[in-house]
């Protein structure tokens, strides 16, 4: 809006100079004196030098005409260039008639090859404070009859009638002293015509190098001289978009403040490039219509309604600059976003790519401080990090850069092509760079999302606190979707309550505290998915499928505390209807190295010699499976670290046991856990494979040991060459006896 209270003050200033050379022409034809006394009246009721350096050319009839060629005003005494106001020609026809009333009309001004300058110093003063109207020398000249001014019979000095005004090839530029900023209006043509107390505008030109063309009316002379409140009625267009402007813009004289309606439609986003000074995605198509207001460096727009492509906001925003930083206040509400949008459309713009070399030979970038070095691994052999968890910074200085209260409710918000989240409700408040997520409520893949988030960046390190509850979230669909199989079919449950520090991803998740729960209903399981998690976990569970490409899923629970970036294992339990399993241990997050231990158990008596502990080592990146048949790693003691049992729940899961059996529809694996809470690991029933275990201890060959208890355990004739489960044991013992 400001753009409007500068264009006005160029004509102002326009217009009081011309004004001031007519004054003195119809007082005295003399040509020959013509000039200096031009010259002087302007710099006594402005305080500067107007200077004609061309030659005046006039002519006499009922409208008389006078042409003033090279005419130039000077700028104030710390402008960036000598002249405020440079004009090539000005052309102006007077009415002699209403001279006989006292009054003077100007009928037409015509003025080319015009440069206007509007700068502000440092301190926001702008150039077109005049002296003499500052400290009121102006004012009394001109009301001065000792001075040979003409004055009304109140006294009051007589303002000239200025009908038509016509600027042609022009330009208009305004400068901050502050930013540095300038701003360009070329006028290729302009006309500014009386209706009553209105005037019509018709021009057209470019605004920062971009094209428009503008019709329509605003308020009269009077009002663009004097002040007072400014009508505004334009429409038009502008880089072709199809714009329009109606409303007031309110003591024009003072602080020049807009209460407008605009609408804007436009083909794409991409057509404001040069007004943004920025590449824009090309988005679209856009409309948008909001009530304007600014008032003391307060923006807001009200009955805010934007489309932009497949998304839609409604609403109000406020922005004021004023500040240490600007502040933002905003209520919306959407029936669709879609960020999908914005994103294939930023995909579409010129990408920055960052070279090899920016990164350290050694990965000494991606080390934590004070951390061992990870193992080698495939991954670091390739070039790749060797971590999961990324130390890409966090944009924190962009919480400290802005104030903002945002309230939005959206019907859909579209995250990518795979991801749509429904009912979704976002409170936050961000304030000296903590940013509180009172609310973020959403749902998706038939779960229900509730979480908060507090984040300071204020602190040093920044502090992270958060809260996450989902509930029913459909695995199937998540890995249909992403995926794009049916590998995994379950409903899904997880809460989770964390804190840590850092400022970036991997500093966070290396100094948690707090614990995570998920747990999962009936589904299903196939033994392809093994290999997903882990290369080399297909082959020790896989045997447990007896053969089958999938298993029913009962239950399953994960449970984790959090010390100081140590995950420590409460619980791990699976439970399906060939197998079972539980397990403990550690993920150490600042270094990203697993140590994990699992005990398996089968319904099935001809699998049940293949269900044999194991551990994973290695890290996140690079997990490493491997059969433990001697259970040297497999001490009852670490299943029990305090709370449930996991190890009991595996054998009461396993066992489904009439007294232990869970009320319908309850979660068997929460249900074994629960009832096992108490008992002792010394007191856990280890079963047929800790003893085909303990027998292989004392033998020299493991793999005849785990088959002589499958022997022991269903018999001779249930093992023979041609039976079913012994194929599936001999296949299982050669997964894990691997031999060239």
């Amino acid at each position: 809006m400001k753009v409007v209270k500068w264009i006005a003050i160029g004509l102002v200033v326009l217009v009081a100079a011309v004004a001031a050379t007519f004054y003195a022409i119809l007082n005295t034809l003399d040509t020959e004196e013509l000039r200096g006394l031009i010259e002087a009246q302007a710099e006594k009721a402005t305080g500067r030098k107007l200077r004609l350096a061309g030659p005046i050319d006039l002519s006499l009839s009922l409208t008389p005409a006078v042409v003033l060629q090279k005419v130039t005003f000077d700028n104030a005494d710390w402008g960036s260039r000598p002249a405020l106001l440079d004009v090539g020609r000005v052309e102006a026809q007077v009415a002699l008639l209403p001279l006989l009333e006292g009054r003077y009309v100007i009928q037409r001004v015509v003025v080319s090859d015009a440069d206007i300058l509007l700068e502000t110093d440092p301190q926001g003063e702008g150039n077109w404070a005049l002296p003499a109207m500052a400290d009121g020398t102006g004012t009394e000249a001109a009301g001065s009859a000792g001075e040979g001014q003409e004055q009304t019979v109140s006294g009051k000095p007589v303002i000239p009638e200025i009908g038509s005004i016509v600027v042609r090839n022009s330009r208009l530029v305004y400068r901050d002293g502050a930013t540095g900023r300038s701003l360009l209006l070329g006028i290729d043509s302009l006309e500014l015509t009386p209706e009553g107390d209105l005037m019509g505008v018709a021009a057209d030109g470019s605004y920062q190098e971009v094209p428009f063309e503008i019709d329509g009316r605003i308020g009269g002379l009077p009002v663009l001289t004097a002040g007072g409140d400014l009508p505004v009625d334009l429409s038009g267009r502008i880089a072709g978009a199809a714009v329009s402007v109606e409303g007031r813009i309110d003591d024009l004289k003072g602080s020049a403040t807009p209460d407008l309606r605009v609408a804007l439609e436009a083909k794409s986003l991409s057509q404001f490039d040069k007004l943004a000074g920025l590449a824009l995605p090309a988005l679209g198509p856009l409309a948008l219509g909001a009530r304007v207001g600014l008032d003391a460096g307060l923006v807001t727009l009200d009955d805010l309604a934007l489309t932009l492509g497949g998304s839609d906001l409604a609403g109000s925003l406020t922005a004021s600059l004023a500040g240490e930083r600007p502040s933002i206040l905003a209520d919306l509400t959407g029936a669709r976003v879609d960020l999908s949008d914005f994103a294939s459309a930023a995909a579409e713009q010129e990408a920055v790519s960052t070279a090899p070399g920016d990164r350290p030979a050694d990965g000494s970038a991606d080390q934590p401080a004070g951390q061992p070095e990870p193992a080698t691994s495939d991954r670091e052999a390739a070039g790749a990090s060797p971590f999961v968890i990324p130390d890409t910074p966090l944009p924190l200085a962009a919480l400290q850069a802005v104030d903002a209260e945002v309230a939005l409710t959206l019907g859909e918000l579209v995250v990518d092509p795979q991801t749509t989240l429904s009912d979704v409700a976002l409170a936050l408040r961000l304030e000296n760079g903590r940013l509180e997520v009172s609310r973020l409520q959403a749902a998706a893949f038939e779960g229900r999302l509730d979480a908060t988030l507090s984040l300071d960046a204020g602190q040093m390190p920044p502090a992270l606190a958060t809260r996450i509850d989902v509930e029913g979230l459909s695995l199937g669909k998540v890995t249909r979707a992403y995926a794009g199989t049916r590998d995994l079919e379950s409903s899904l449950d997880l809460a989770l309550d964390l804190q840590g520090r850092g400022d970036s991803p991997r500093a966070l998740a290396a100094s948690l505290n707090g614990s995570s729960e998920i747990v999962g209903g009936e589904g299903v399981v196939t033994n392809r998915i093994l290999a997903i998690f882990a290369s080399g976990l297909d082959e020790i569970l896989g045997p447990l499928f007896g053969g089958r490409q999938e298993t029913r899923l009962n239950c399953l629970v994960s449970r984790f505390r959090f010390e100081d970036g140590r995950a420590i294992s409460q619980a791990q339990l699976v439970d399906s209807s060939t197998f079972s399993l539980a397990g403990t241990g550690t993920i150490d997050l600042r270094d990203e190295r697993l140590d994990l231990k699992f005990d398996t158990r089968t319904r099935e008596a001809a699998l049940v010699s293949l269900a044999v502990p194991f551990v994973v080592t290695g890290t996140l990146a690079d997990p490493r499976p491997a059969p433990d048949v001697l259970g040297s790693a497999m001490q009852v003691a670490d299943f029990i670290k305090g709370g449930s049992n996991p190890l009991a729940a595996l054998e009461q899961v396993v066992a489904g046991a009439a007294g232990a059996a869970p009320a319908a529809g309850a979660n068997r694996c929460l249900a074994a856990l629960e009832q096992t809470a108490d008992v002792p690991a010394s007191e856990t029933p280890l079963g047929t494979l800790r003893q085909g275990l303990d027998r292989a201890l004392q033998g020299e060959d493991p793999r005849k040991a785990l088959e002589d208890a499958a022997r022991d355990a269903l018999g001779e004739d249930a093992l023979g060459e041609d039976s079913p489960a012994g194929d599936a044991l001999r296949q299982g013992l050669d997964s894990l006896f691997k031999r060239d």
